[in-house]
Formats: structure tokens, sequence, C-alpha cells
């Protein structure tokens, strides 16, 4: 593996978070993380999301919120989104609560993190564990 410079990629993120607050993409609690190019075990910012993502943008998107919590899906308008791909996944961690557990929607621990990890790719790709690509670029 080649080392890349971590203070162009640290300055590249800082340079992203600034951008994302600037056009109001994310608000005080979003941010966007990116994987450490000499490390693949270091996230900066972030949990455990697949081996092949890199980034990963949380937001609290006003105009994207609805279709988190209603049954309408997702869908493209615009023609460069293309990347996103025809399904968006809903990630609802309440789907993931035990009866001992803090519920204040907070991806907190390994088995909340695994579970949004998971939505990225197929139940078939997760059970099988082959997929080195995520099957979705987008999870809501």
């Amino acid at each position: 593996m080649v080392a890349v410079n971590l203070t162009e990629i640290l300055f590249t993120l800082i340079t992203a978070n600034h951008i994302l607050d600037y056009n109001k993409v994310v608000d005080g609690l979003g941010h966007i993380s990116v994987r450490n190019p000499n490390n693949n075990a270091t996230f900066f910012m972030t949990g455990n999301p697949p081996p092949a993502l890199v980034s990963i943008v949380h937001s609290h998107d006003l105009e994207v919120i609805p279709f988190g919590i209603s049954d309408v899906p997702f869908k493209l308008t615009y023609h460069i989104a293309g990347f996103v791909g025809e399904e968006v996944p809903v990630f609802d961690i309440a789907d993931y609560y035990l009866p001992n557990d803090t519920q204040n929607m907070l991806v907190s621990n390994t088995r909340f993190g695994d579970a949004l990890a998971d939505l990225f790719s197929t139940p078939t790709n997760n059970n099988t564990k082959n997929n080195i690509e995520p099957d979705y670029t987008l999870v809501l």
C-alpha cells in the first residue's frame, strides 16, 4: 500500500465540512467522514462502515427526512444523481433497539453501527460477506 499524505486528506475533509455547512447541506449534528487511506481500520469521524465505503455524509436535511419516516420511496429527479441507483434503503434504528436500550436515535454502539452498515448491501451479500462494493450508495 502506498502511504498518502494525511495532512492533505484532513485538509480536504475540513474543507468538505465547510462546504457542506456553507451550502446548508448539514446542520450542527451532521458531518462528512473519510476512511484513512493509510490504515483501512481507521475512519475519521464515524464508526465502522463497509470496507469499500470511502466516505459518509450525515445530514438532517429537511427535504430528505420525510422519505425516512414515511412509506414514500426516495426517487431520483435530477440527471446527475444516477449514482444513487434505483433503490434507497431506509435505516430505522427503532427496529434494532433491545428492551433495555436507551432510545435516543444515536448510532452509539457496534450493534447499531453494524445494522446501519449492513443496509448498504443486499441481505444476500451481507449473508455471504462476498461483496467488496456496497450495493447501495445511499441509505436514509
